[in-house]
């Protein structure tokens, strides 16, 4: 195995291929292996131009392959796409490597099945499992799978003993309401490695919903420190502040992290809600819409729904949302909250009341607090201010 080389030993190269070019110009292969080099020190304009002049000498599958991960470098991932999909097509057999950075450009694309399925093909053909286990895990995630998702995360883990697999492992307890696991695994985690963007997301949350605010605000801006376009801790630092009843600059970071994952229905739920808490109706009547459009079984979506509609005295079709969500989940919050609505709305004032009261006093999960403990919390944090005008 040849040494890794530094930065000034991959110039030196680049130099001395150069001057070969300068004899023999019309050597594809000089443009591919000086490409290579631009592309490990990031130049990757220079790499992107060495490719396209070899390929003008001959159209070759490996600069045409090398030109397709310079543009997964570039971000410019569609065109990733569809020069893998084209390599492929034109080799008499398909390359592991070929389809995994199909895969790559399909998971960056957000296009999480046909991503999936080029993953376990590529690992199944040869590609290393400590490759392809992270992004397959992460697919299942983004298709809802959680089951199958844990149990590669867990097979990455096992594999690699590494604090990413166990972080994103905690994440994923998270997502899937086991918050004391979740938790559990994040400290671990974050004793090993404070910068672990995943353990950071799961532990942050965690202090928001125990009303620690200053501290999840900081693990946030932490993990935005070292990825300013982390999607998540972007949506948990705006959580933050709409604890503290910022709205406008509550609903800038959700609504910019959900912008980054824009199928992710938890988001776009939480949105809803923020909007309902400003009364803003009509845009929350549309997020919520837009949500049960990505994840028709998703209960959250039809009970957000619910209640929007029952405020807006749209009973039918309240009810209709409502129905739908208990039938998806019969404990689902928000489907609860519309029926208090909708029995106010039906003169039962004090059947509304009492149906609310119980609702608000259930745990909203195993091991999680009452929307009215979470209440009492934030109430003994913003104590009623004293008016200004009363008398001393």
């Amino acid at each position: 195995m040849e040494p890794a080389l530094n930065k000034a030993d991959i110039e030196a190269k680049i130099n001395q291929i150069k001057s070969f070019i300068e004899v023999d110009g019309t050597n594809p292969h000089l443009f591919i292996n000086l490409g290579d080099l631009y592309h490990k020190i990031s130049k990757n304009d220079e790499a992107e131009d060495c490719y396209l002049k070899s390929l003008k000498l001959s159209d070759s599958p490996v600069a045409q392959s090398r030109l397709g991960l310079v543009k997964i470098s570039k971000h410019q991932f569609q065109d990733a796409e569809n020069i893998f999909n084209k390599v492929i097509k034109t080799e008499e057999g398909e390359s592991s490597t070929l389809i995994f950075n199909l895969a790559l450009a399909q998971y960056h694309l957000m296009k999480w099945g046909r991503a999936l399925k080029n993953f376990i093909k590529a690992m199944d053909n040869g590609v290393s499992e400590t490759a392809c286990l992270p992004h397959i895990s992460r697919c299942y995630r983004h298709l809802y799978d959680f089951k199958s998702a844990k149990e590669n995360c867990i097979s990455w883990l096992d594999k690699t003993n590494s604090a990413d697999a166990k972080g994103y492992l905690a994440l994923l307890e998270m997502d899937s309401g086991n918050s004391a696991e979740a938790n559990k695994l994040a400290y671990e985690v974050l004793k090993a490695d404070p910068d672990n963007a995943d353990a950071g997301i799961v532990i942050g949350t965690h202090l928001v919903e125990e009303h620690d605010i200053l501290k999840a605000r900081n693990q946030f801006n932490r993990i935005i420190k070292n990825e300013n376009l982390n999607a998540r801790a972007l949506f948990g630092l705006g959580l933050t502040h709409m604890y503290e009843q910022e709205h406008a600059k509550a609903l800038q970071y959700m609504e910019q992290g959900s912008s980054m994952i824009p199928n992710d229905t938890g988001m776009k739920v939480a949105i809803g809600w923020a909007k309902v808490n400003i009364q803003d109706l009509d845009g929350a009547e549309k997020v919520f819409m837009e949500t049960i459009q990505i994840n028709r079984k998703f209960p959250e979506g039809h009970g957000g729904l619910a209640y929007v509609l029952a405020l807006k005295a749209k009973m039918h079709q309240a009810k209709e949302s409502m129905e739908m969500a208990f039938s998806l989940d019969p404990d689902s919050f928000s489907a609860s909250a519309a029926k208090s609505v909708i029995i106010g709305y039906e003169q039962n004032l004090d059947e509304s009341t009492k149906y609310l009261s119980n609702v608000l006093e259930s745990p909203q999960g195993p091991g999680q607090k009452s929307m009215m403990e979470h209440l009492e919390i934030y109430m003994k944090n913003h104590p009623p201010q004293k008016d200004k005008t009363d008398s001393e």
